[in-house]
């Protein structure tokens, strides 16, 4: 029968390993035969062959491999990889082995921090465990036992690493499987009898390792199963005054959780649940430790620090930059006034970008990077407090009055606020309008804030368009790219994170639109977990029409995608600008009455608005804007329900002319609102006092 296509090849197979073998004509069976179960296994999920049948070859395996044991050899690690065969069928446990796996356990637990026989030992409990039909457990255990392993130690056996990241991808180990390994591995017991540097190598393995695995980043189980625990053991630290561990904890649970947030309510839960219990923690520790407190300046100028996770060519860099370039210009304001750019040098993220450190140079303000030479670069954990003190001690000797904190619920950010290191401090929010900690002075937002629990002052960013947004378009890239997809498709799409695009009432709205025009196809650029995506949409029914290139360059993509469909409930921020500069027709969810109700009010009463309609010839409310209804114009183009965004989305796509016109008043637009904002740098100013 078909479906037993592989039974002559295991029986073969049982019936050589039968025989009597030494230990070396053995393994080289193992690693010639190995190979080949693998791919058989793979062409279907499982070997074709009666369960009975591989249960025999797992019992061959089995007792060879005790006896060699026995016999004193040593297993080599490639052996962990049998895994796929033992997780294929159940294996009873055995006596004999079992007491075998104690005695290894007890070696195991003896080594302590001699890293490479305890490496040696998991592998071969995994094995043995293996072997004892453990199956799934024995990979989990071992899995997540590297979480144990001194990152500065382990981490540098790169070829060991590599080869565990190849054995996740290419035995398909889902992460519920290493989540509940790293859950099983991370008992507070045992956490506060680690070493500092094993307590500290934590976070090396899990994002350094597991985060880059194919299929892990960003997985659901990150949030549900790993900040659960991470979060008891960053308050045990707290209750024991661990304020090295408990930062790098508080990095570690910030990166993972809020890298799935998707609302200002999860933004809440963070900081009720973390931020919060943070900020009371460092404002005592700076408090015992009696840090100094900020001075008035004697400068003659007044000193502002504007301070950043990292200087990376991202949407915050995008707009902070474009708000220093126009600060530069402003003589008045570069007579009374330095700023000085602070790096955190978050390296566990990224190294900052030298150019882009030269390019803010170029402006005339000064870019300390004190954290960065705060660094051990010969660890491969960094100290969050080394790096905070370095920043805060940096600021007082340059008598810094103002600090503006443009990142939120990271542990430097927090210990910066909550330790009082300026004498006024600025809270700057890229989005999460949650942030709450001790010390904010002032938030201060340039996006949209919604009615939320903390008064912000909205400020406006004059956008350094032709740099960031519209430089010219390199046709021919366009059109090499754009022929990799459907001709004549009207593409909808969006650039960004892709954990924006994973949310269940979007992709349905999506696919419902799609469904209703079969000549739409949906890009979804940008880097993050896939995988979900995928199962989603080939649920929908949409999967053979939703592309992932990647990465992408905005400035190809921004020309390509026909309709942005924003993202819901997290919306887009800066590459949706970014698209809008470029003509790009969008259509946006925000389900907010009380926003709404204000767009509406600041569209009848803003005078930038009311310049802009002049210009092209409107009055509001006298004159109606040919084909767009008014205030449909563009300016405050938010539909308040799905059906209402499917309804709009519809109108683009079926209304040619309707849809031209509004890439014209978009390019438009967004020319005439930046360069008013350039006249009108008096509040951002007047807030930096």
């Amino acid at each position: 029968m078909s479906e037993f296509l592989d039974n002559p090849y295991i029986k073969k197979l049982t019936e050589v390993l039968s025989q009597p073998l030494d230990f070396a004509t053995f393994e080289g069976v193992m690693q010639a035969n190995i190979p080949e179960l693998y791919k058989r296994t793979m062409m279907v999920g499982k070997l074709q062959c009666p369960v009975e049948v591989l249960e025999e070859l797992l019992a061959v395996l089995r007792h060879k491999i005790y006896g060699y044991l026995r016999e004193g050899h040593l297993l080599s690690n490639n052996y962990i990889t049998l895994w796929f065969l033992y997780a294929q069928a159940a294996v009873p446990k055995d006596a004999a082995l079992t007491q075998l796996i104690g005695l290894v356990e007890t070696s195991y637990s003896a080594y302590g921090n001699a890293q490479k026989e305890k490496y040696i030992f998991a592998h071969l409990l995994c094995v043995l465990r293996m072997l004892n039909g453990e199956g799934e457990q024995s990979v989990a255990w071992f899995l997540g036992e590297h979480v144990w392993f001194e990152g500065k130690c382990y981490s540098q056996m790169d070829k060991d690493a590599i080869a565990l990241k190849n054995f996740c991808e290419q035995c398909y180990i889902s992460f519920d499987t290493v989540a509940y390994g790293m859950k099983q591995a991370l008992g507070k017991e045992r956490f506060l009898k680690a070493t500092y540097s094993e307590r500290m190598g934590i976070g090396i393995w899990m994002l350094g390792l597991f985060w880059q695995v194919k299929g892990y980043e960003n997985h659901f189980a990150w949030r549900d199963v790993i900040y659960p625990v991470l979060r008891e053991l960053f308050l045990a630290c707290k209750e024991k005054e661990l304020i090295e561990e408990a930062m790098s904890l508080h990095f570690l649970m910030s990166h993972i959780f809020l890298n799935r947030a998707q609302t200002q309510e999860a933004f809440k839960q963070f900081n009720d649940e973390v931020e919060r219990e943070a900020s009371a923690f460092y404002a005592l520790w700076a408090e015992k430790n009696k840090l100094s407190m900020p001075q008035k300046s004697s400068h003659a100028k007044k000193c502002i620090a504007l301070i950043k996770d990292r200087i990376v060519k991202n949407s915050p860099f995008i707009v902070e930059f474009s708000l220093l370039s126009a600060l530069a210009k402003d003589e008045a304001f570069c007579q009374n006034h330095e700023i000085v750019v602070y790096s955190m040098a978050t390296i566990e993220k990224s190294l900052d970008d030298t150019k882009l450190i030269l390019e803010i140079k170029k402006l005339g303000f000064d870019v300390s990077e004190v954290a960065q030479h705060s660094l051990d670069l010969q660890s491969n954990f960094q100290s969050h407090l080394k790096r905070s003190l370095a920043i805060r001690d940096d600021m007082q000797k340059h008598g810094i009055e103002t600090m503006i904190v443009a990142n939120n619920s990271t542990p430097i950010a927090t210990f910066l606020f909550a330790s009082r290191s300026a004498t006024k401090q600025i809270f700057w929010s890229h989005g999460n309008f949650e942030y709450d900690v001790l010390g904010i002075d002032l938030r201060i937002s340039h996006s949209v804030v919604l009615d939320r629990h903390y008064p912000f002052e909205v400020i406006t960013v004059p956008m350094q368009t032709e740099i960031f947004y519209t430089p010219e378009p390199d046709k021919e890239r366009i059109a090499k790219e754009r022929a990799k997809y459907p001709k004549d498709a009207f593409i909808l799409g969006t650039i960004g994170r892709l954990i924006k695009v994973d949310s269940d009432a979007y992709l349905e709205t999506v696919a419902k639109l799609m469904k209703r025009y079969p000549n739409t196809i949906y890009i979804a650029a940008g880097s993050g977990e896939v995988e979900s995506i995928k199962a989603k949409v080939a649920q929908l029914g949409i999967a053979e029409r939703f592309y992932f290139p990647g990465f992408v360059d905005p400035h190809i993509y921004g020309y390509m995608i026909d309709l942005w469909m924003d993202t819901f409930p997290l919306n887009a921020g800066e590459a949706l600008q970014e698209f809008y500069a470029k003509g790009g027709v969008y259509v946006q969810l925000i389900d907010d009455p009380h926003y709404a109700k204000t767009a509406r009010e600041q569209f009848k009463t803003n005078s930038r608005v009311h310049q802009f309609l002049k210009r092209y010839g409107y009055a509001y409310e006298k004159d109606q804007p040919p084909l767009l209804e008014g205030e449909m114009l563009g300016l405050h183009r938010y539909a308040s329900s799905m059906n209402e965004y499917i309804k709009r989305a519809s109108a683009f796509i079926e209304k040619r002319e309707l849809y031209h016109a509004y890439q014209i008043l978009n390019q438009q637009h967004a020319a005439f609102y930046n360069d008013t904002m350039h006249m009108d740098l008096k509040q951002i100013k007047m807030l930096m006092e």
